[in-house]
């Protein structure tokens, strides 16, 4: 049986809750929430407090936002940006559904798991 891959994305909303920070290409062909795999013994938070300073050295508790565009430590290619809602409509949003989940509770963010295996 195959180990399946825990991944952990975090959605962070600014104060007015009206935009979210996303990875996408230069292009802006997709949008993802920042995040990576949740490693053994890891919990969720621990993964992606983990990965955003790994990525980006940006730590999960920042008050304030310095800068509209954060570029990914390894892959010039992938930036982090502030998005409204609406703007993430535009394109395709991983994981699929969570733009329509965000418009309905983004004032109520939980944990949730997508399981893609079936």
């Amino acid at each position: 049986m195959k180990n399946p891959k825990l991944r952990a994305e975090v959605m962070i909303l600014n104060e007015d809750h009206s935009k979210v920070p996303v990875q996408c290409d230069l292009s802006e062909t997709f949008y993802r929430f920042p995040g990576g795999s949740i490693k053994f013994g890891e919990t969720a938070k621990e993964a992606i407090m983990r990965e955003l300073m790994e990525e980006y050295d940006l730590k999960i508790d920042v008050q304030e936002v310095v800068t509209n565009e954060i570029r990914h430590k390894e892959h010039e290619d992938i930036i982090l940006i502030w998005k409204s809602i609406d703007e993430l409509k535009e394109k395709p949003a991983y994981p699929e559904g969570i733009v329509s989940y965000l418009e309905k509770n983004n004032c109520h963010v939980n944990h949730f798991i997508l399981d893609n295996s079936t």
